[in-house]
């Protein structure tokens, strides 16, 4: 993440590849993209949070009581 200029948080994902090395094999030149993907992963929180807890009442599910004990036992 990080922070836009007008002062929120946004999530990016960013790419890059170095295209030119000397010849001690140091990096002379590179090119890459970054790209705003803060709605995926607000859509992202929005589906794992369905998944786990009941629309209604806003309780967690079956699904999260699971994932709860699992974790629990691999710890013990």
């Amino acid at each position: 993440r990080v922070r836009h200029r007008d002062g929120h948080w946004i999530w990016i994902y960013d790419r890059a590849k170095v295209v030119e090395r000397n010849a001690r094999g140091h990096a002379l030149r590179m090119v890459g993209t970054t790209s705003d993907i803060t709605h995926r992963k607000e859509l992202e929180l929005t589906l794992q949070r369905l998944a786990t807890h009941d629309v209604l009442t806003g309780l967690g599910n079956r699904a999260l009581f699971e994932q709860s004990l699992q974790r629990n036992l691999a710890i013990h």
